[in-house]
């Protein structure tokens, strides 16, 4: 069940770039993960944009001369591939693909300079603190909705989820395809002092 916050200036980018940019960030999260690519899966996985406008977003007490980016990514304390202190090259490993995804989108080249511009924070949900259909989410229901359990057995409370997903519109999500952008317009490329 990840989430996955993006804030950015608004109008940087375009409808389409927000969607390859989110089917981007998704595949990477759920890969470093190890979730399975399911439509179960994917309809657990949301983004959100949140565009600031112009001044909204500070870099040391002034607007920012440069895009700027905040990315949160959300997951369940616990996940096997992220969580503890022996799974640290897999969350470097994320940071890394998130971010040259921002840029790639952007139309921007990879470097240090411009990674700098793209900052992301990983939050653990604690056990017990994770809700969706009226109802607290462990993370063995969620890895049940998933089909995530070796002897693909869902829990009460998965089983309850993955009927409500059955029920919506949401498990019928597909990946947005990949679309080639232009960089953006109108912002200094000069370093933040």
């Amino acid at each position: 069940m990840p989430m996955i916050d993006v804030t950015l200036p608004a109008g940087l980018l375009t409808a389409s770039a927000k969607d390859e940019l989110a089917s981007r960030l998704t595949a990477a999260l759920l890969s470093a993960e190890g979730a399975p690519d399911t439509h179960y899966v994917r309809a657990i996985a949301w983004c959100f944009f949140d565009e600031r406008p112009l001044g909204a977003i500070q870099v040391g007490g002034r607007p920012a001369r440069v895009p700027v980016y905040r990315i949160v990514i959300t997951i369940p304390e616990g996940s096997p591939a992220l969580s503890g202190p022996f799974r640290l090259v897999n969350r470097e490993r994320l940071v890394r693909e998130v971010t040259e995804h921002v840029l790639a989108v952007e139309g921007t080249p990879y470097s240090d300079g411009e990674a700098a511009r793209v900052w992301v924070a990983l939050r653990e949900i604690k056990e017990g603190y994770w809700g969706a259909v009226g109802g607290i989410n462990r993370l063995e229901d969620l890895a049940s909705v998933t089909g995530a359990p070796p002897d693909g057995t869902l829990t009460e409370n998965g089983g309850r989820v993955r009927a409500a997903l059955d029920a919506s519109a949401l498990t019928l999500v597909e990946p947005a395809p990949p679309v080639r952008h232009a960089p953006p317009s109108g912002w200094s490329r000069d370093r933040v002092g």
